[in-house]
């Protein structure tokens, strides 16, 4: 009786961990990256689409500015503009470790501007998300 209340005590403890792993789906993939998109974070409004993204990368990344930095893993909130097919992004975390575990090496977040937007390139990494996004209903 006592190991059948540990287990069903561990699988309850378990499930929120599996409900938050469950709102990441993956979006896309690139030579250098994995994508996954929060599901529940997509929030449309007129033309623009605002999403959370995960990124995993392949290989260690360094910040440009600061070499000396680190990181495998990032967060980014992107919002997208559909109908002038332009973007930016509004957060950017990167962290020390895979699957954002670590230390948060560097965070900039930008105003929501219609001047900061900037085109989408093609078969760019914003012509993925952008891509993405606007086709989601």
């Amino acid at each position: 009786m006592k190991a059948l209340v540990c287990a069903l005590l561990s699988s309850a403890l378990a499930l929120p961990a599996l409900a938050q792993s469950s709102r990441w789906e993956h979006f896309m993939t690139s030579a250098n990256a994995f994508y996954s998109v929060d599901r529940r974070s997509i929030k449309r409004t007129g033309p623009k689409v605002v999403a959370w993204f995960a990124v995993e990368y392949r290989e260690v990344q360094t910040i440009d500015f600061d070499p000396n930095k680190t990181y495998w893993s990032s967060l980014w909130r992107v919002s997208v503009h559909c109908r002038d097919e332009s973007l930016l992004t509004l957060h950017m975390t990167h962290y020390a470790s895979l699957e954002r575990q670590g230390k948060q090496v560097f965070t900039a977040t930008n105003q929501d501007k219609p001047e900061w937007y900037e085109p989408v390139l093609p078969d760019s990494i914003g012509e993925g998300i952008k891509d993405g996004l606007c086709t989601t209903k």
